[in-house]
């Protein structure tokens, strides 16, 4: 009965929730109407670095430049350089932005600044638009999309080179849910004709963009996954529960106690889970690696893996960790304060990354 009380309650809060944003992203269409016809002459709107020569593979990095995250964005756009992709960093308004510009102006090929409008989905639009004037599209094979809302590690590199190095079709790093696969699209792959196929053409034409994160959710990342689910196989994940089995070799009672920390927000945020993995109502609170073994089995088929996997998947797999970990209550500063200091980051990054997450804002 607790079980079904509290299902009842996150459901009732989660179908609120999901009204009273849906009711404003109505209201708010008008200025967002407005601020998207403004970006049209805007002098902000500026190409920093271009090239003229193009790889068959090109890399969208898109960022809100923060001084924290510096060195963590410094590391992708190496990754992404040593993969031989041509590098396209765009780059929202910041108050860091001339700092970083002088960390990255060198590991990337194109750089172009604009206004802080559209989250990552309007720096991707913004690259969709450039590759589309100025590249022989016809002869590329692949484009790859990342964005800012992780820390990319040190062991993160051979993570991304694993995942690109033979891609085909639609790829993700993550996705979420088993029946209609959802791009996780903090880092996401297609292949060339997909990339420029007419309906993503006008997806990114005609694209609204807006600042509100649930919107961006709706409005982008998931109407993105439902035309890519139409245009070809469903979006394939490259992480996954039997790879992170695999890495703790079955045995889930291996977790520190801050790893299990996100098994146990994942079944308090989506309750349905516990059901889903057949685990009674007197086991529910149990700690035990079968428990957590069947938490993790079911996580990937409710929510993305960014959470409740976070720390544990950053240890055994070099996944990136997101910003909002702790702000979630996924995990807490202790917990990634312990992993930071045995994953190869130094010191000062650390303490920034740290107060970064402290200060995140779900929203």
């Amino acid at each position: 009965m607790v079980l079904t009380n509290h299902w009842l309650w996150t459901t009732a809060r989660n179908k609120v929730r999901s009204v009273t944003s849906r009711i404003q992203s109505v209201i708010a269409i008008p200025g967002e109407y407005r601020a998207f016809r403004g970006l049209r002459n805007d002098p902000g709107d500026r190409i920093v670095k271009d090239t003229e020569t193009w790889n068959e593979h090109v890399a969208v990095v898109a960022t809100y430049p923060r001084i924290s995250l510096a060195e963590s964005t410094s590391r992708l756009l190496a990754s992404l350089q040593d993969l031989g992709a041509t590098v396209i960093l765009v780059a929202n308004d910041s108050p860091d932005r001339d700092f970083c510009n002088g960390r990255w102006m060198d590991h990337a090929d194109v750089v172009i600044h604009r206004a802080n409008l559209g989250r990552d989905f309007g720096c991707y639009q913004r690259a969709m638009s450039h590759l589309q004037k100025n590249a022989p599209v016809g002869s590329l094979q692949r484009v790859s999309y990342f964005n800012d809302s992780v820390v990319y590690l040190p062991s993160s590199s051979t993570l991304i080179e694993n995942w690109l190095e033979n891609a085909s079709g639609t790829r993700a790093l993550a996705t979420t849910n088993a029946t209609q696969p959802r791009a996780q699209t903090f880092a996401f792959s297609l292949d060339g004709t997909t990339a420029f196929s007419p309906s993503l053409r006008r997806f990114w034409s005609h694209l609204l963009l807006s600042n509100n994160r649930t919107t961006v959710i709706r409005r982008c990342e998931k109407k993105l996954s439902r035309i890519l689910r139409s245009l070809s196989k469903p979006p394939l994940g490259y992480f996954s529960f039997e790879r992170l089995d695999e890495a703790v070799q079955g045995d889930w009672g291996k977790l520190t106690a801050g790893e299990a920390r996100g098994l146990r927000w994942a079944l308090d945020f989506q309750p349905r889970i516990a059901s889903s993995a057949s685990i009674p109502a007197a086991d529910r609170e149990s700690d035990s690696a079968e428990v957590r073994r069947r938490i993790a089995h079911e996580v990937p088929n409710w929510l993305g893996p960014n959470r409740a996997f976070g720390l544990v998947a950053s240890r055994l797999l070099g996944f990136p960790v997101k910003v909002d970990i702790i702000a979630s209550g996924a995990a807490t500063r202790r917990d990634v304060s312990d992993y930071l200091d045995t994953s190869g980051i130094e010191i000062e990054e650390q303490n920034k990354l740290l107060d970064l997450m402290d200060a995140h804002h779900i929203g």
